[in-house]
């Protein structure tokens, strides 16, 4: 088993923001409502729940902690400045992989612009997404489009 700290080749096979995740008893996920765009009539505005979803390949039964940054359009680290920190530890399969799935609930954005959701191992990038906030016209248009 390689231990926490150890510097290991670390990927994402894919990372997505989605509406919905599920894991089988096999370790499979299925991943629900893949989208990066969010409409917002008005700003700052707070999306009811979104979840990051990715598969990691790495050094089998590695112990990993994979942290979360998100940034706003202004080069802000919106965590940071909401006084939250997302850290899971994870540790990798006998075959190298492992799923991570991170629920954001009642999440706040203050303006429009692209946000970017960053992951790190060892305070390295392995992995980024975005979701780009736009200002609609009306209710109707405020759910998340693709």
């Amino acid at each position: 088993m390689v231990p926490i700290g150890k510097k290991i080749n670390l990927t994402a096979e894919l990372f997505a923001v989605c509406d919905y995740t599920l894991i089988s008893r096999d370790g499979k996920i299925s991943i629900i409502g893949i989208f990066d765009r969010i409409g917002s009539v008005n700003f700052p505005t707070v999306h009811p729940k979104m979840v990051l979803a990715a598969v990691l390949r790495g050094e089998k039964n590695s112990k990993l902690i994979i942290s979360l940054e998100v940034i706003s359009p202004a080069g802000r680290e919106v965590l940071k400045e909401q006084n939250k920190t997302i850290q899971i530890q994870l540790t990798l399969s006998p075959f190298g992989k492992g799923n991570l799935i991170i629920d954001l609930v009642t999440f706040r954005f203050d303006t429009e612009g692209e946000y970017r959701f960053i992951l790190k191992h060892d305070n390295k990038i392995f992995a980024q997404t975005s979701v780009i906030l736009q200002k609609v016209n009306n209710e109707k248009s405020t759910h998340t489009v693709n």
